[in-house]
């Protein structure tokens, strides 16, 4: 099943974090690491993803007991797999980018940015009543990265 959002978490994207954070690997190695964990959003540039729909026939149950009755909305694999516990939005390009939104759950962090040809502006946020969030340190770990 492939999405059709861009969902950064995958097998192959740890794989590449954890790469790029080796100091041993060379920048061919890392340059590999990134285009195959790239690869998992080619369905999704081909039109071969599902959330999409998905979201549109749920969408348009007009009742909760509706959405009951239709079993693939109850599975635990389709429930985890909304289960975003990070929401971002790249606002690019433009000018326009203070727009921010809140986390979808509430262990998460909702992330705007936006990439400029000199610069990437971002704004993280989460809430203060998860002791498991913080969105100053995750901020930080960005510009560290």
């Amino acid at each position: 099943m492939v999405a059709e959002t861009v969902c950064t978490c995958s097998v192959d994207s740890v794989a590449f974090v954890k790469g790029f954070d080796n100091k041993t690997a060379d920048t061919t190695e890392k340059q590999r690491l990134l285009q195959k964990a790239s690869r998992i959003h080619d369905g999704s540039l081909c039109r071969k993803g599902v959330d999409r729909h998905l979201l549109g026939l749920r969408s348009k149950m007009q009742t909760p007991e509706e959405q009951k009755q239709a079993l693939v909305f109850q599975d635990p694999s389709y429930i985890q797999s909304m289960y975003f516990k990070i929401s971002s939005s790249n606002m690019s390009p433009g000018d326009y980018f203070w727009e921010g939104f809140g986390p979808v759950v509430p262990e998460g962090y909702g992330i705007n940015y936006a990439i400029g040809k000199e610069n990437i502006k971002f704004s993280i946020s989460s809430l203060n009543s998860c002791k498991g969030t913080n969105s100053r340190e995750f901020g930080e770990s960005i510009l560290g990265a």
